[in-house]
């Protein structure tokens, strides 16, 4: 079994402290950012438009990603705290942060921003609508490694813990069921390991094992020329398959649970729909289909694609 890790968090002042947690998903949002803008420069893509798709659709997954929180996971949070869906620190959904960066490309995509000397930025309809596949394949394309970091830290905080596991199983984390009982066999400095007596599946690190496994494949490739839309379809389907089916060992109650709808939760759904949506991609790549990126170029009809 994998043995049930803390790490301590960094007190700073009063209420305010820096949680591993934390750390590991601001590190995955630096290091997916910084790929996205390495590959757009590569590819020869404006340099504005690549920052500006960027900063919206990061800006959208994390109101997204707690909005649909609160909307999915905590409703009746909102009939006694309706305040509480503006308080963007108390919770966050992974799979609202990915329905949040489809809003946020989708916005970019549709309108372009305007120079204003104003405090909040103004927006017009483009005359052209840019292509959302080419914008996606310079994201996913390292996306994998950046998830991984960001899902190690929801390993390490062990908010998804789920259904028990079979004694000795080799995915299973050895999590205490008596914390103040079950004593850490090493520590230092906050940190510990520890052989607990209730074996669990740990959904945050089994997915980042998953997006280890995604990223290394990904990486091989990284030197072929490709189709475009390649990584976006493998990437959509390989996430989506794996998190459809690891939600069914997630609890429905307690504070690591997760809300129904209907037999699912809102990942689920959410889940079937990108992997349908990567199939159809790969189906159009496996028929010719050509995703045109011209727009994206500095130099207007340079498209190459890869």
């Amino acid at each position: 079994m994998i043995p049930y890790f803390v790490a301590p968090s960094l007190p700073l002042f009063g209420p305010l402290a820096v949680h591993p947690f934390g750390v590991l998903v601001a590190l995955s949002v630096l290091i997916g950012t910084s790929f996205i803008a390495r590959r757009g420069a590569t590819l020869g893509y404006d340099d504005g438009e690549v920052q500006d798709f960027v900063s919206r659709s990061t800006f959208v997954a994390f109101l997204g990603g707690h909005v649909f929180d609160q909307l999915f996971y905590h409703p009746e949070e909102l009939l006694t705290r309706p305040w509480a869906i503006f308080m963007l620190w108390e919770g966050l959904s992974s799979a609202g942060g990915f329905l949040g960066t489809f809003l946020g490309a989708l916005h970019w995509a549709l309108y372009e921003q305007v120079p204003t000397s104003g405090l909040f930025p103004k927006f017009r309809r483009r005359a052209q609508r840019m292509p959302i596949v080419p914008v996606a394949e310079i994201t996913l394309h390292g996306f994998p490694i950046a998830w991984f970091v960001g899902r190690m830290g929801c390993g390490v905080a062990h908010d998804h813990l789920g259904a028990a596991a079979p004694a000795g199983h080799w995915l299973a984390v050895a999590a205490p069921l008596h914390p103040a009982l079950e004593h850490p066999y090493w520590s230092w400095h906050g940190f510990s390991l520890t052989m607990g007596s209730q074996p669990r599946f740990d959904l945050g690190l089994l997915e980042a094992l998953w997006a280890g496994v995604i990223a290394l494949a990904f990486i091989a490739t990284w030197s072929r020329k490709l189709p475009m839309g390649t990584y976006t379809a493998a990437a959509l389907m390989a996430y989506g398959y794996v998190r459809f089916f690891l939600d069914f060992y997630r609890l429905e109650t307690g504070s690591t649970g997760d809300r129904r709808w209907g037999e699912l939760t809102f990942a689920q759904y959410l889940s079937a729909a990108l992997f349908v949506t990567g199939l159809g991609i790969a189906f159009r790549i496996a028929r010719g289909k050509v995703f045109d990126d011209s727009l994206l170029r500095k130099v207007a009809g340079a498209s190459t694609h890869e």
